[in-house]
């Protein structure tokens, strides 16, 4: 990536007229967030561009906040979508616009909603233990435990 000024950043985005998101055009992370090689007088290196645009119109961020998003879209440079937050408070906004991974949408996950139900079964048929589950299913005994008392995997009925 070659180095940008911020006007650069300001072009380079595309307006989305469903949700009024500018999506950032350059390059992006591998969480989805818009990137740049970017130098200043004082700052050089590469960044995240939703941090460039909230200190350019807001001044400097301070230690320990994050730049967040109140569209939930990493691509979107728009300053009227972005707020400061701790990372507790950007996953309590995340959680609370039910967006946290969970299940088999979290990239170790080895289980599904259908094995999770079958496991649940099971157990509550009786006749078998946690470490019974935990040998057929492939997960560790404290895993099995978990989900068959409701524990975790807590979405699934």
């Amino acid at each position: 990536m070659r180095k940008r000024t911020h006007q650069e950043i300001l072009e380079n985005y595309i307006p989305e007229p469903n949700t009024g998101c500018h999506l950032w055009l350059g390059a992006i992370s591998p969480c989805g967030y818009g990137i740049i090689d970017y130098k200043t007088t004082t700052v050089t290196g590469e960044h995240v561009v939703t941090r460039i645009v909230w200190t350019d119109r807001n001044g400097r961020i301070p230690d320990g906040m994050k730049v967040c998003h109140r569209c939930d879209t990493p691509r979107c440079i728009r300053i009227e979508h972005l707020f400061l937050g701790t990372q507790r408070e950007n996953i309590a906004d995340m959680a609370s616009k039910g967006r946290r991974a969970r299940g088999r949408m979290l990239s170790n996950a080895k289980l599904t909603e259908d094995t999770v139900r079958a496991m649940r079964a099971e157990y509550d048929a009786g006749g078998v233990t946690t470490r019974d589950i935990s040998a057929k299913y492939g997960v560790g005994p404290t895993v099995a435990f978990l989900v068959v008392k409701r524990q975790r995997w807590i979405h699934v009925q």
